[in-house]
Formats: C-alpha cells, structure tokens, sequence
C-alpha cells in the first residue's frame, strides 16, 4: 500500500516524532517527485508514504521540520506566500479561542437565519459555507464585540521559508492566497486566488510552482472541475486533497488523496494507517462526516 500522510499544525514534538517512527518501520519514505513518476507510470512504489503539510503554521519549523531533517524525510508544505509576506493569519487561526456560541449568533444574523437552526452544528463547518471575504466580515464583527484587534501573525516568516527552500529537503507548493472554500467563491475570485499563490510562490522562490493543495480538500464539495482545469492551465504537476484512501496507479494528479493526521496515541495512529481508506467508514458510524454536515447545512442556509 501507498499513503500520503498529512499534517497542519502540531503542538509536541514527541507526539510527531513517534508517529514517523511508526511511519518509518511500516514505510519507505519518498517524494512528491517520486508520486508524479509513479503516477505517470515510470515508477514503481510498494509500502511507500509521502509527508506532506499544509499552511505553513511556524510549528512547521519549529516542530516538524526539525524532525524532518533528522531523519532525512522527503516532504512538500504547502503555503500562502501572502499569508508569509504579509504577515496574516489564515481565518480558522484567527478564529481560535473565539466563543462557539458568540460566533454561532453572529453567523445566524449575518446570513439571516434563526440561530436555533443551526445551533448544534460546528462553527468550523458554518465557516466554510460562506465566501472569503463574508468570513473575514464575520471576524471583524466579533473582533468589534469581544476582542482588540487581530491576533499576532501564527505563520512562518520569509526567512524561515528561504532556509527550508535552501537545505532542499521539504518541495514548497501553493495553497492559494487566502484559504476559501473555492467551490464557495466565483470564477475570477476562483482563479486568482489559485494563479497568485502559485504566481507568487514562484516569484519570492524564484522557480516554477509544480505543487498545490485545495484549502480543506474535500473532492466535490471543496473543489471540482473548475480548480482542476484552472490547475492544469498553469501546469501545475500534482494537486492534494484530502480525500482518505490508499494512492493508486490510475488516481488523478489533480485530485490526490491523503489521510489526515492530527492527534491520538500510538495505538490511534496505528489503527488509522490499518484501517487505511475504510477509516471514514469506521468513525462516521459514531460522528456524522463533514461532507454530510455541509450538504444538511446547504440546505437549511440556501448556500
């Protein structure tokens, strides 16, 4: 079998560094070069796994990468090169300690809905129904309310990402410019929030983008047709989703799956990687997916 394993941000570097020990013993490690040369059929890969990571959090340096660099992994991150310029937060870093239920009623009232109806739904889930620019009004409306200001800057700084581009183990992707739910934004927001990132990725890195991961990921709800296509314009080789199962000989480039890790014991992670592509199966039986919570949602917001 053939993963491609996922981070975002990781809080302990004992919790990450034994989870690529159990990746190490179960898995030869290889690069995102490697799985488009497997995927155009000029390689063969048994038992291998591919790290990637994306938004390009600071514990990315200061917690994977060092791990990374010790015993040698290959990787790609995936990042915003204005979130890292610019020095901004993505929305769901801006939104961390918010107060659900203060947020929840904001949200009701700025899309004019009864807050019941949508009481026992996740905040996070709400947030990635709407555009871009009405989650950073939302912010903006809380922030007025209940805090002062915008929170400092979680992401990695310019420097930090020339010196992971220079020691050339960890490929650096797009992630577009601002994190939206694409599928949730129109065509020109669309395209330019996809070329810019990769336009300026490949200005402040000073070669071409190959790589690019869909903000939250998820095929048919995230992303669809559309992104593709604005990908394969700017000939863009390999393309992450979050989709979780097993990489496969015919998978499309453009749509490439990963599992998810973001927590749990040893023993967690280790039935995750077994249970492989069935996993969702296996935790929706207790927790209602985030593909149906979203399509319920559409239907109870009109979006």
């Amino acid at each position: 079998m053939n993963k491609i394993i996922n981070f975002h941000d990781v809080n302990k570097i004992e919790w990450f560094e034994s989870v690529i020990k159990i990746l190490k013993a179960k898995y030869e490690f290889i690069s995102a070069e490697e799985i488009g040369l497997f995927l155009g059929r000029n390689k063969t890969l048994k038992n291998t796994c591919h790290v990637t990571v994306d938004d390009g959090d600071i514990s990315f340096y200061e917690i994977i990468y060092p791990v990374l660099k010790k015993y040698k992994i290959p990787a790609t991150i995936f990042v915003s090169p204005e979130a890292i310029v610019k020095r901004k937060n993505f929305w769901f870093q801006e939104i961390r300690g918010f107060g659900n239920n203060e947020l929840r009623s904001i949200i009701a009232s700025f899309i004019g809905i009864n807050e019941e109806r949508i009481m026992n739904y996740p905040v996070s889930h709400l947030m990635k129904m709407l555009r871009i620019s009405e989650i950073w009004q939302i912010i903006e409306i809380y922030g007025k309310k209940f805090t002062n200001g915008q929170k400092e800057c979680q992401n990695m700084t310019v420097d930090q990402l020339f010196e992971i581009e220079r020691e050339g183990l960890v490929a650096i992707g797009a992630h577009t410019l601002t994190h939206p739910i694409l599928s949730n934004e129109n065509d020109d927001i669309c395209e330019n929030e996809i070329l810019g990132s990769i336009r300026q990725l490949e200005e402040l890195l000073n070669h071409k983008i190959d790589y690019f991961a869909y903000p939250n990921g998820v095929p048919e709800i995230d992303f669809g047709d559309r992104e593709i296509q604005i990908l394969c314009s700017a000939d863009i080789k390999l393309a992450f989703s979050t989709e979780t199962k097993n990489l496969n000989i015919n998978d499309n480039p453009q749509m490439i799956p990963r599992f998810g890790i973001s927590h749990g014991n040893q023993i967690f992670v280790q039935a995750k990687l077994f249970i492989g592509e069935y996993w969702n199966l296996f935790r929706n039986i207790k927790k209602k997916s985030e593909k149906k919570t979203r399509k319920e949602l559409k239907s109870i917001i009109g979006r």
